[in-house]
């Protein structure tokens, strides 16, 4: 099932919105969304994280997803007036071509599958340590002959020790509705509230993070597990169910201008490793470094045996191509 819409698993559309939009979110598997600081790559999935020092900043990413599935994103940080600092984003999901049949078997040609995404956030401080911050997104689906058109909005708090080494955030995400359906059903968004914090090492150039998924729903266990009732009811009740809350990451970063990443989401590993074969299911890696005036960043995160995908990501900022020139 496209990203669009996951029907038959949860009655939820616009699934894309999941999807990591940058290199850093996915080699830490989202939990960079906690760490405070000027870089414009984690704002999509934290608004409260917006900030004056965005300002000017391009984004580009590329994701080489699964298969002959790429997806693109674009951002943006600007200032208007006394409104403060915000950040415009656009993603476009390509799903490839698809081959269209008769009853007879006889092909009638190809279309492309794909999905949209427009969005602005906007993020103000409410004390010196505490700050909010908002995302209106608008969501485009183009599947053959189905088309959904609908409105998301995310919503975010967090706190900044004063010595900047630890953060915490908690997030509302994927709130909206469709307004232009598919069909006649009326798919819901899957919205999560989710809890995070981020740890730097004092002496040592570490940082660590946690990420806490879905405050509002206990029970992650997937529709599809093929187990009896009573392994079912155990899975939701035990540990396992417990840790597909949490995804986990460390960062070593020798320098400003160079990081290095690994992360861990134990319910992607669950769902998506074999019995016989674990692989590096639920884990993501990934570099950031900053050559002159371009921050390149790059992400290796694995959803499946057999899905590994590929991330780069460019930031720069204008005012320090302006300084170069002048």
């Amino acid at each position: 099932m496209f990203l669009g819409v996951n029907a038959q698993l949860n009655e939820s559309v616009y699934q894309f919105s999941n999807l990591f939009p940058t290199a850093r979110l996915s080699a830490t598997n989202g939990t960079s969304a906690t760490v405070n600081d000027s870089d414009i790559s984690s704002v999509i999935f934290n608004p409260a994280l917006v900030n004056e020092g965005q300002n000017g900043q391009v984004l580009l990413s590329y994701t080489n997803y699964v298969s002959d599935i790429n997806y693109l994103n674009a951002a943006y940080g600007f200032q208007l007036a006394d409104l403060g600092s915000f950040v415009g984003f656009v993603s476009y999901f390509d799903y490839g071509k698809f081959v269209q049949y008769d009853e007879f078997g006889q092909s009638t040609g190809e279309f492309n599958v794909s999905d949209y995404q427009l969005g602005i956030a906007h993020g103000r401080s409410l004390h010196s340590q505490f700050y909010i911050g908002g995302i209106t997104k608008f969501n485009f689906s183009n599947y053959y002959r189905f088309t959904s058109f609908g409105f998301g909005l995310d919503l975010a708090i967090d706190y900044f020790s004063q010595n900047g080494q630890f953060n915490a955030m908690i997030r509302m995400r994927n709130l909206g509705m469709e307004i232009f359906r598919y069909n006649e059903k009326n798919y819901l968004t899957n919205p999560s509230i989710d809890f995070g914090f981020s740890q730097k090492l004092a002496k040592a150039p570490l940082r660590v993070a946690v990420l806490y998924n879905h405050l509002q729903k206990w029970d992650l266990t997937s529709e599809e597990t093929i187990v009896s009732e009573d392994q079912l009811t155990e899975q939701r009740l035990g540990f396992n169910n417990f840790m597909k809350h949490f995804t986990f990451s460390g960062s070593f970063i020798p320098s400003r201008n160079f990081a290095i990443h690994i992360s861990y989401n134990h319910k992607v590993r669950d769902e998506m490793t074999l019995v016989t074969r674990g692989g590096l299911s639920g884990f993501g890696f990934g570099v950031d470094m900053k050559i002159k005036k371009i921050q390149i960043q790059y992400a290796l995160n694995s959803r499946a045996i057999k899905g590994m995908s590929n991330q780069f990501t460019l930031v720069s900022k204008f005012s320090d191509w302006k300084k170069v020139n002048n």
